[in-house]
């Protein structure tokens, strides 16, 4: 990679514009990142290291994915209830699709047409097609049907065959397993049982085995000197601080063995 040119392109860092997620072009040239509190995507140059556009968004985003041909970047718009679609090559706008509320983490098939979409705020991953743009399927994660919102889908990756789609929900402490390999007609096979508050499943190259990472760690804890946070010699004794979730190096020492 060339140094970063020289130059005033880049914004000046300020409190509110933190980086959710990232996303680079299949070809290696150029990096997409969201502002979450800043309302803004930003494309930048990865040989120059220069921001070529910042564009300006109607609510807080999530995270961003490019499609397979490099053509399209979509980015899911937390504080919206949609997914933005913009050119990949400019940061032109070229639409949007309705999905549900707090849409967070997405994965696209190989093939770039159904998109998969979590949203924190339902108990359902949304599946797009993305030719016609818009949801053709609310897959269910809750545990019983009718349950109310709480399930808190959170993540969301597919198999190395695209047959099955994981799905970490969040507030119910489980994964959810689903069969997509027919558009329009998924299923969820089950729940595997994870540590405390999962943010993150995925499986590995061979589908073989699933990762899992488990944002507060494997189980709650009480507070035995009672809440106090911040008083002096109870470092450990508030809940704030007793979360200790995983880094994603323990996750790989750790793996689950998947059966299909």
């Amino acid at each position: 990679m060339d140094a970063p040119a020289s130059g005033a392109n880049r914004p000046e860092p300020v409190p509110q514009s933190f980086i959710g997620g990232v996303a680079v072009s299949p070809d290696g040239a150029r990096l997409f990142a969201v502002h979450v509190l800043g309302l803004m995507v930003s494309m930048v140059d990865l040989h120059t290291g220069h921001v070529l556009r910042s564009v300006e968004l109607p609510a807080e985003p999530y995270t961003c994915v490019v499609s397979p041909d490099g053509s399209t970047l979509f980015v899911s718009l937390w504080g919206g209830a949609k997914v933005l679609l913009f050119d990949a090559k400019t940061l032109d706008a070229r639409g949007e699709i309705v999905v549900g509320e707090h849409p967070n983490s997405m994965v696209l098939t190989k093939d770039g047409k159904r998109l998969f979409v979590a949203c924190a705020n339902t108990n359902a991953v949304w599946a797009i097609d993305v030719d016609g743009r818009r949801a053709v399927e609310q897959i269910a994660m809750s545990l019983y049907p009718n349950a109310p919102a709480g399930s808190t889908p959170n993540s969301a990756s597919l198999s190395p065959d695209e047959k099955r789609l994981l799905v970490a929900n969040a507030d119910n402490n489980t994964v959810a397993v689903v069969n997509v390999e027919k558009a329009g007609r998924s299923q969820v096979e089950g729940f595997i049982p994870t540590g405390w508050y999962p943010t993150g499943a995925m499986f590995n190259r061979d589908g073989s085995r699933i990762f899992v990472l488990s944002g507060k760690g494997l189980s709650s804890s009480p507070n035995p000197r009672g809440n106090q946070p911040g008083l002096t010699g109870a470092d450990g004794q508030y809940i704030g601080a007793m979360l200790q979730g995983p880094s994603p190096s323990s996750a790989r020492r750790n793996p689950r063995r998947w059966r299909p």
